[in-house]
C-alpha cells in the first residue's frame, strides 16, 4: 500500500483569511492535495454565514486562489456536514448555503450501515452531484478496528444494498432484487413498499431495459448477463 506524508495546519481562522498561510505551506510541502475538515469551520462557523450565499463564495474565492507549486489550482477534498432533511431523510444535502453545492465538482455521501460489531463498520458512499461527468456506482466499504495496537485498516467490499435501502435509487433496488430471480413489475413493486406507484416502477423497469440491464421473459423481469 503506498504512503504519503500528510502536513496538517490547525486554522485559526476561516480559510478566507488564512489563505496566504495554507499557500505557503503548500508551497513549501509540494502538496497536490488540500484536505478541509470542516467546510463549516473554514467558512466561517456560524449558522447564519454557512446558509447564506457570502460565506460560501468567500471560501470558494479562496479556494481558487490556492495554486500547487507547479501553479496550476489546488485539488481540494472537502468534508462538510448534512442537512437533517426531516421531510426526506433519505435525500441529504450539504448543509449551509446551496452555493456550496453549486461551486462542487463532485459530491459524495459517506453513509454508516447498522452495525452490531462494533469492531467492525461497514461503509457505503454514494455520488450525489456532478458537474463535469455522469455519477459513479455506490462503493461498499469496511472498516476495521483493532484495539490491540489502536490501528484501523480499510477494505473495499460489495455493498449491501439491503443496509442503505434509504439511500439508494429505485433502480439499484430494482437491480439488487433481481439478482434473487425473475419477477413480475407488480413482484417487484410489492418488494419496494412501491405497490402504489407501479407505474414508475415501469418506467424505471423500461429505461433499464434500454440500458441493457434487464429484459423481459413472459411477464417477469430478468437481469442480463453480460459474462
Amino acid at each position: 500500500m503506498p504512503t504519503f506524508p500528510i502536513y496538517y495546519h490547525r486554522a485559526r481562522l476561516p480559510l478566507a483569511e488564512e489563505v496566504e498561510e495554507v499557500q505557503n505551506m503548500v508551497l513549501n510541502s509540494g502538496a497536490e492535495l488540500l484536505l478541509i475538515d470542516s467546510l463549516a469551520a473554514a467558512s466561517g462557523g456560524e449558522s447564519n454565514e454557512l446558509k447564506g450565499s457570502q460565506g460560501a463564495l468567500l471560501f470558494n474565492s479562496a479556494i481558487r486562489k490556492i495554486k500547487t507549486a507547479d501553479g496550476f489550482p489546488i485539488t481540494s477534498l472537502i468534508i462538510g456536514q448534512t442537512s437533517k432533511s426531516i421531510d426526506n431523510p433519505g435525500k441529504k444535502t450539504v448543509y449551509g448555503s446551496v452555493m456550496f453545492t453549486y461551486y462542487a465538482r463532485n459530491i459524495f455521501e459517506l453513509c454508516r450501515g447498522d452495525d452490531e460489531d462494533t469492531d467492525v463498520v461497514h461503509l457505503g458512499l454514494f455520488h450525489r452531484e456532478c458537474n463535469l461527468d455522469r455519477k459513479s456506482s455506490p462503493l461498499g466499504f469496511r472498516l476495521n478496528y483493532n484495539d490491540t495496537d489502536r490501528s484501523m485498516n480499510i477494505e473495499r467490499e460489495p455493498l449491501n444494498i439491503s443496509e442503505f435501502i434509504q439511500k439508494v435509487t429505485t433502480a439499484s433496488r430494482i437491480l439488487d432484487i433481481l439478482k434473487r430471480g425473475p419477477a413480475t413489475t407488480k413482484e417487484l413493486a410489492e418488494a419496494m413498499d412501491m405497490k402504489d406507484k407501479i407505474s414508475s416502477v415501469s418506467v424505471i423497469l423500461q429505461r433499464l431495459k434500454k440500458r441493457e440491464k434487464v429484459l423481459m421473459t413472459g411477464e417477469k423481469w430478468g437481469l442480463i448477463d453480460h459474462h
